[in-house]
């Protein structure tokens, strides 16, 4: 019998990771020769240092997470090679401050906490430049969202950053905060989720993810037809219940492929998009060495190969 090696993909509850645990439980990976586990973690941040020490082999994730890592590590040149989803308003990310700040100009001065070498620093930057502040105007702590209750009834941060499912339950249980910010209007190219590979692993198995990402439209059809059961995988997954899991999957639009190949293909939004990352985000943060170009964070040929297989 030939020995399949494993292919271990992180994502984390915010990152569009339902589509994959139905792909798992439901055998796509298995019908395409691959052998994937996947492994949760509880943040982005998390997710994204998983990758850079090479634990993991590709993660879901967002757009920042990925030129972080290009800039940090370039050895791994991580490419995007599927767009699975991006979030809903109901699922956006926040901006969460003690009810005596009032709105985003009160911000200035105040401590504020997240993950901010990724999505939660970006969308922080986006916050303060809406009012004409900067990263400096506030000061910044890096705290795990597992922890953001704790900070906040301690009084060790005056606000955080936070998304699903931090942000569901610190807006339901932390009575003393309140969002002044929110992705919820943000274009879908500035939330995508995205899927990214090493390229080194990705060489070695491009045959069966090719077939992978050749099935997508297949994968999301089975949930439109069969809604059922996407939901009793997820449930019995993540041991909730089936309306949990029915709002976990409603929580992301999919993309079918042809809607990925239009962004795949040069997008001005999506450009602007990540000159933004580049110029003002990740020089804030002292990793921007030179310009990313469009090509360099997407690897359109690889999808192109992967539509020649449908």
């Amino acid at each position: 019998m030939r020995y399949i090696p494993t292919i271990r993909l992180g994502l984390n509850a915010s990152s569009g990771f339902e589509y994959f645990i139905l792909a798992k439980k439901a055998k796509f990976f298995k019908r395409a020769g691959l052998r994937v586990q996947l492994i949760e973690f509880g943040s982005f941040s998390d997710v994204q240092q998983a990758f850079e020490w090479g634990q993991i082999h590709g993660m879901v994730c967002n757009l920042i997470d990925v030129m972080i890592i290009q800039q940090k590590n370039k050895a791994l040149a991580p490419k995007i090679i599927l767009i699975p989803s991006y979030a809903t308003p109901e699922a956006a990310c926040h901006v969460l401050v003690d009810k005596s700040i009032q709105n985003m100009i009160d911000i200035r001065g105040q401590c504020i906490g997240g993950e901010i070498n990724s999505f939660g620093g970006f969308v922080l930057l986006k916050a303060l430049k809406s009012v004409a502040l900067s990263m400096h105007d506030v000061k910044l702590r890096f705290v795990d969202p597992t922890a953001f209750e704790t900070f906040i009834q301690k009084q060790k941060v005056q606000g955080v950053i936070a998304y699903p499912p931090y942000s569901i339950h610190l807006m339901k249980n932390a009575t003393q905060c309140h969002s002044i910010y929110s992705t919820a209007h943000w274009p879908k190219e500035m939330k995508l989720n995205v899927l990214v590979m090493n390229q080194n692993v990705l060489q070695r198995h491009a045959k069966g993810f090719r077939k992978f990402i050749a099935n997508w439209d297949n994968l999301l059809d089975l949930y439109k037809s069969n809604p059922e059961l996407g939901n009793t995988y997820l449930s019995h997954h993540l041991s909730v219940s089936k309306n949990r899991s029915e709002k976990i999957f409603n929580a992301v639009i999919p993309l079918k492929l042809g809607e990925q190949v239009q962004l795949f293909t040069f997008n001005k939004y999506l450009t602007g998009v990540i000159e933004t990352i580049n110029a003002e985000f990740l020089a804030n943060n002292n990793l921007s060495a030179k310009d990313i170009n469009f090509d360099e964070v997407f690897d359109k040929t690889f999808l192109h190969g992967a539509l020649q297989h449908k």
